[in-house]
């Protein structure tokens, strides 16, 4: 078992070719994405999240990359624009992965809802990733590859999945993380935040 700063040491040292190749590995085995792009190239940028990579929640803008919100409504929806939360990952030297699976719109406290699939867990495949953030507690869950998991919550949608999954899910303060380019369940509630495997990783 990794400590926690072990673990933060071997983020610094990824190769992007074998973290995609496990990550379509994961896919099969438990469905945690919505879109997993063909490649996916290293950032030349240097900051805190250098060589980490992150995946995305669907309902959270990335350009070039299919964001649905778990809907087939959005099927095919390719913004020509990242949310503020995904830039500010970019500028920070941080790596996307890919999007991951939720309920449609957010609607749903067990990602069952999802158009594209529904999420295992990995900790029992008969059970649910909690959601309405299901895919990204999935991935973190299963992933041996240095990641974190951005994802959103409007009523307890990063902590109940973490929890249903034996992860680390934060929920900053309403309004704590620009909201641009999310695609709202409530405008009033929601909030950006991220799961990860250990304290120290969110």
């Amino acid at each position: 078992k990794q400590n926690s700063k072990g673990y933060a040491m071997k983020l610094m040292k990824s190769d992007t070719t074998k973290i995609l190749e496990e990550a379509r590995s994961i896919q099969k085995k438990f469905s945690p994405f919505i879109t997993l792009p063909e490649k996916i190239e290293p950032n030349p940028k240097k900051g805190l999240l250098s060589g980490i990579v992150i995946s995305v929640k669907d309902n959270i803008c990335t350009k070039g990359i299919q964001t649905t919100a778990g809907s087939r409504i959005l099927q095919n929806y390719t913004p020509p624009f990242n949310a503020t939360c995904v830039e500010r990952i970019l500028d920070a030297g941080g790596v996307i992965l890919g999007k991951t699976a939720m309920d449609e719109f957010g609607f749903g406290t067990f990602s069952v809802n999802c158009a594209y699939g529904i999420p295992k867990n990995p900790l029992d495949i008969s059970r649910s990733c909690g959601g309405s953030s299901g895919g990204a507690s999935c991935l973190t869950a299963s992933a041996d590859f240095p990641h974190i998991a951005l994802a959103e919550s409007t009523g307890g949608s990063i902590s109940c999945p973490a929890a249903f999954t034996g992860t680390v899910g934060l929920t900053p303060t309403y309004g704590l993380v620009s909201r641009w380019g999310l695609i709202d369940y409530a405008n009033s509630l929601d909030k950006i935040g991220c799961i990860g495997k250990s304290v120290y990783d969110v």
